[in-house]
């Protein structure tokens, strides 16, 4: 209920209609859960312009800004662009690959920069 009413009230630039389902990818490093993203997408298949993002069962709303996918890819976007602390790069794939069918990929840290995890529409 709390996601379907933040659908209501965030407007999204790539439809005027509301959201028709949600991309939930759980990215897990070394075994462990590290994060739940929760992406809403129109009837398109086009990503909405925010995504929830979820840390130690702690939800908070980041922006999304959607890149133009590569060979393979279904989304490509950026969650918080220009914001240096918190830019992390998103990209789900059409088929899973060897180690998920998606990546957050972390540009400032050295080590452990890829995170991989599973995405499922719902």
């Amino acid at each position: 209920m709390y996601l379907l009413s933040l659908f209501l009230l965030l407007p999204s630039s790539a439809s005027a209609a509301d959201p028709t389902s949600l991309l939930r990818c759980d990215y897990r490093f070394q075994g462990f859960a590290v994060a739940q993203l929760e992406l809403p997408l129109f009837a398109d298949g086009s990503p909405a312009d925010f995504v929830r993002v979820i840390l130690q069962g702690k939800p908070h709303l980041e922006s999304f800004t959607v890149d133009t996918p590569g060979e393979g890819q279904a989304v490509r976007g950026w969650v918080s662009k220009g914001h240096p602390d918190n830019e992390i790069e998103m990209v789900v794939y059409q088929q899973a690959q060897r180690s998920g069918n998606s990546k957050i990929v972390n540009h400032r840290v050295p080590m452990g920069k890829e995170v991989w995890g599973e995405c499922v529409r719902e």
